[in-house]
């Protein structure tokens, strides 16, 4: 499953509201927001990787990395058609409305030791992302978005393994569920507001339509009446 409230935004576009008029950026297609939505359904619908010849814990790790993995590169997208540049311009208070403080207490609870930390913090390659990310294990920043972002360089690069620094494939699997789980909803409910707020729009226009059409029929016949 994609954005849930998908099928009201192609409703939308039958009435002949388009991203624009719904809501959405300048520069926003439909096109774009369809291939978004593809995205967040493959992120959404992903359990597991099929790897003959690797144990079960080790399958369990690699699953988990790559469902942040795909959520995350959905998260590079979205946050273009909402009106953010890029990860980094995402509001902390947004994201803690969809429970970013959970997220980083099981982060705390399942990385006890910073296994996970030392690794990723070790192999990027970006400055600021190290930095963000230190900020976020030291409870000094709440922006989600950086820690699935340090863990997507790291395993899209070929760093990032289920065993990598002696960690737990059980504990990343309960770490990378929830980050994932929470992005998704941020992302899914940032979408409906947004649908929401454009079918209001569409029913107020089409009755205040209705009511322009009925008085002009009325005046009119009040002419001829006369």
């Amino acid at each position: 499953m994609g954005f849930k409230s998908y099928r009201s935004f192609q409703d939308l576009l039958k009435r002949r509201y388009f991203p624009i008029r719904i809501g959405f950026p300048k520069g926003v297609e439909a096109g774009d927001i369809t291939r978004i939505n593809a995205r967040v359904r493959i992120a959404r619908d992903f359990e597991s990787v099929v790897i003959n010849g690797l144990g079960k814990e080790s399958i369990l790790g690699y699953g988990a990395f790559f469902k942040v993995f795909l959520t995350h590169s959905a998260l590079e997208q979205f946050v273009k058609i909402i009106g953010y540049k890029d990860i980094y311009k995402i509001p902390e208070g947004i994201l803690e409305t969809y429970g970013a403080k959970e997220v980083f207490e099981t982060i705390q609870k399942w990385d006890a030791k910073r296994k996970l930390f030392d690794f990723i913090h070790s192999q990027l390659d970006s400055k600021k992302l190290q930095s963000n990310l230190t900020a976020c294990y030291n409870g000094e920043c709440k922006n989600t978005a950086y820690v699935s972002a340090a863990i997507r360089h790291t395993f899209a690069h070929g760093h990032l393994s289920a065993t990598a620094n002696r960690i737990n494939p059980k504990s990343m699997y309960k770490i990378c569920s929830a980050l994932s789980t929470h992005l998704l909803e941020f992302m899914d409910h940032e979408f409906t507001i947004r649908i929401e707020a454009g079918l209001e729009k569409a029913n107020r226009e089409a009755q205040q339509g209705g009511s322009s059409r009925t008085s002009a029929k009325a005046k009119k016949k009040e002419a001829v009446s006369e």
